[in-house]
């Protein structure tokens, strides 16, 4: 467990969380985010501690695992103070395989369009939950960090009930089926305030809480409006002080923790006067099963059984959930809601190097007025361009932190991230680029490009017998080795020794360089070539770049092997001064945002 460096004094006023806890997947992870928090403690509120809790070595334990041991350092930390705090648990570990460009420093520090900064979805949480610890006894705010929730919240309530009390979003029955389901104690009163659209929220009793049911599970035990498909679907939960204190003496009891327990599947569906225990031996959505899952979750049931439950109905809210690459393009480019409702902008600290010709004559009148282009559907955050009138910005692209040079195109549907282009390059449509920061395994400080189609399924896994079959950008694995210039590579060479599955999460496609230019243009290069079964090779101009091993042979990666190798600071670093490159050029503004 750790911090951002400095031991900030709690609020304990009960106006502020007085803990705001970051969760990661192991101890790399967690060195990744105290080094970001560090980085940005002048622009986080100094009224609360920052945590950052890591899952112990070993198995996987599951969110629900991930927030005991979250209590337990907690508790260790913080003894008799903590029975005072209101904390602020955001879930952000996990690989984030399905939008990879987040994995490498992590889903709380994703970037949000909003505002006339660039914002991380960390402090998005905390701004949009700022209104509760005022109307909260002391306890546990747990979120997720990749789930963008827009609400009001006027009325009558408050997080005062022993137990849990969760938000509620009217959804459909289809979002019903992949999230959870709260079946209200008294669904008349709840439809009637609904329908007379006089409240933003209402609390309400909960019988029970069902956990990815069928539709036609919904319509039997939680029939909530009739002749609608409409239920309540959850979304982020608070528990008191008093039950975080029982899940740690569970926790304890039970270390080290073998199974993976869900904080909403294990949790909430042992809440509520009609809960049972069947869910414990139904694993159909469990990732790992283990011949001692059902017996824990049945203890976790056991404990909890008997617990309260209330929900928040937030009639007035929207749920949107930024975890693939699909979701992110659509939500930050394309939604309406999420522009109309949280003013998703299409540029947020975008600048040019050079002027248009009509500014020219005044550079400080034009840096006081930014130009303002008409982008349609799309979202640049952070991004630095040499001259922005001769490049080409197709819809549905998304960049974050990237340096552009001159008569660059960008095709559609594209995600860039950490890139910096060369004048004239040609990316393609559905291209996923990536640029990070490494170091090898001879300590060389060196660039990798993730070359991807926004597409390609990283944890789709096939076995050895299939293993030429993987695709990547649309060409089966013992095709593309040779359009990339690798033909005489058997496919087995691409994947650590001893595998027996394998998926493009652990295939090593992608060679390091030492110049971070030439690496965004050999992973364009990529993808060109097995778009178009096209065979191109490192020699060359590219061989001068390339990182090489002990061997002197080049270096290739998996995004297994990058997260390993991830050199955050040099990041870290590259953002600060792009940011501050951009604060000295001609800011751009996009007239879609006016």
């Amino acid at each position: 467990m750790g911090g951002n460096g400095t031991a900030s004094p709690t609020s304990s006023d009960g106006r502020h969380f007085d803990v705001v806890v970051l969760t990661a997947s192991n101890e790399s992870q967690k060195v990744a985010f105290e080094e970001q928090l560090d980085s940005m403690k002048d622009q986080l509120p100094s009224y609360c501690q920052y945590v950052v809790v890591a899952d112990p070595p070993g198995c996987k334990i599951g969110n629900g695992g991930s927030t005991m041991e979250v209590i337990h350092r907690l508790d260790e930390r913080f003894g008799e103070e903590l029975k005072n705090y209101r904390v602020l648990l955001i879930h952000a570990g996990g690989f984030s395989q399905r939008l990879p460009h987040v994995s490498v420093l992590g889903k709380a520090f994703g970037l949000v369009p909003i505002g006339d900064r660039v914002m991380t979805c960390m402090e998005f949480c905390m701004e949009s939950f700022s209104a509760f610890p005022e109307r909260m006894i002391p306890g546990i705010f747990l979120c997720c960090a990749d789930v963008l929730l827009d609400f009001k919240c006027s009325g009558d309530w408050a997080f005062d009930k022993p137990g849990f009390t969760a938000l509620a979003h009217p959804s459909s029955t289809k979002i019903g089926t992949t999230h959870g389901v709260f079946c209200l104690a008294r669904p008349k009163e709840a439809i009637a305030a609904y329908e007379g659209k006089d409240v933003d929220v209402r609390m309400e009793p909960c019988r029970r809480f069902l956990h990815k049911p069928t539709v036609a599970v919904m319509k039997k035990e939680c029939p909530v409006f009739d002749g609608s498909d409409t239920v309540f679907t959850d979304s982020t939960f608070f528990f008191d002080y008093g039950t975080a204190m029982r899940l740690k003496e569970f926790y304890v009891k039970h270390q080290p923790l073998g199974d993976e327990i869900d904080a909403y599947g294990d949790f909430l569906q042992a809440l509520g006067p009609e809960a049972s225990e069947d869910y414990c031996s139904n694993t159909i959505n469990v990732s790992y099963l283990t011949d001692s899952l059902v017996q824990t979750r049945r203890g976790v049931y056991n404990l909890l059984s008997g617990t309260d439950l209330h929900t928040l109905l937030m009639y007035k809210s929207t749920f949107n959930h930024i975890g693939t690459t699909k979701e992110y393009i659509h939500h930050y480019t394309s939604d309406p809601v999420l522009r109309r409702d949280l003013h998703v902008r299409s540029a947020v600290e975008v600048a040019t190097v050079d002027m248009p010709g009509d500014c020219r004559s005044e550079p400080e009148q034009a840096k006081r007025a930014p130009l303002s282009l008409p982008f349609k559907n799309q979202c640049l955050m952070a991004c630095l361009f040499d001259d922005i009138e001769s490049c080409r910005i197709d819809p549905h692209v998304v960049m974050e932190y990237c340096h552009v040079g001159k008569n660059v195109t960008i095709g559609e549907n594209t995600i860039m991230c950490r890139a910096h282009c060369n004048d004239d390059l040609q990316i393609a449509a559905s291209s996923f680029l990536h640029t990070v920061d490494v170091k090898t395994t001879s300590g060389q400080h060196a660039y990798v490009t993730l070359a991807l189609n926004i597409h390609d399924s990283t944890k789709a896994k096939v076995g050895t017998g299939d293993l030429g079959d993987l695709l990547y950008n649309g060409s089966k694995l013992v095709d593309a080795k040779r359009y990339i210039g690798r033909e005489q590579a058997p496919c087995e060479e691409f994947f650590e020794e001893g595998e027996t599955t394998f998926s493009l999460w652990t295939c090593r496609l992608f060679p390091a360089f030492t110049d971070v230019q030439t690496s965004l243009s050999w992973g364009v290069e990529m993808l060109r070539a097995t778009t178009n079964s096209q065979d191109i090779s490192l020699a060359g101009q590219w061989a001068d770049s390339l990182a090489s091993g002990a061997d002197s042979a080049p270096v290739y990666f998996s995004m297994k092997d990058i997260l390993l190798h991830k050199d955050t600071k040099p990041m870290l670093q590259w953002r600060k001064h792009l940011r501050e490159l951009i604060a000295q050029s001609n800011l751009v503004s996009c007239t879609e945002d006016a």
